[in-house]
C-alpha cells in the first residue's frame, strides 16, 4: 500500500508538473495566438486540448484512488503484504494463559 502511495506521489509530479506548465503557456500565448488570425475552429481545439490536459492530473489521482480502495477492500491487511480475505487465519483466543 505504501509503494502505490509512492508511485502515486511520483506519477502526479510527472504528470502534474508538465501540464500546469502547459496550461500557463496557453494562457499566456492565447493573446498571440488571436493575433495570427487562424480559423475560429482551431481557438476551440486549443481550449478543448488544453482543458483536456489541465485535468489529466485528476484522472490520474481518481485512477489510483480507486485502485487502492479496490486493493484494500479485497485485501484483510490495511498497510502491509495483501492478503485475500478468504485466506486470512482466524485467530483463536486461548483462555488458559489469562492468569499469567
Amino acid at each position: 500500500m505504501q509503494q502505490e502511495l509512492a508511485d502515486l506521489s511520483k506519477i502526479l509530479l510527472y504528470v502534474g508538473f508538465p501540464t500546469l506548465l502547459g496550461g500557463a503557456f496557453v494562457i499566456v500565448a492565447y493573446g498571440n495566438l488571436l493575433v495570427l488570425e487562424f480559423h475560429p475552429y482551431v481557438y476551440v481545439v486549443v481550449v478543448c486540448v488544453t482543458i483536456t490536459a489541465l485535468f489529466s492530473p485528476f484522472a490520474v489521482l481518481l485512477a489510483y484512488v480507486l485502485r487502492i480502495a479496490t486493493i484494500a477492500r479485497r485485501t484483510a491487511a490495511d498497510f502491509g503484504p495483501f492478503v485475500l480475505q478468504q485466506q486470512v487465519p482466524t485467530e483463536e483466543t486461548d483462555t488458559s494463559d489469562a492468569g499469567e
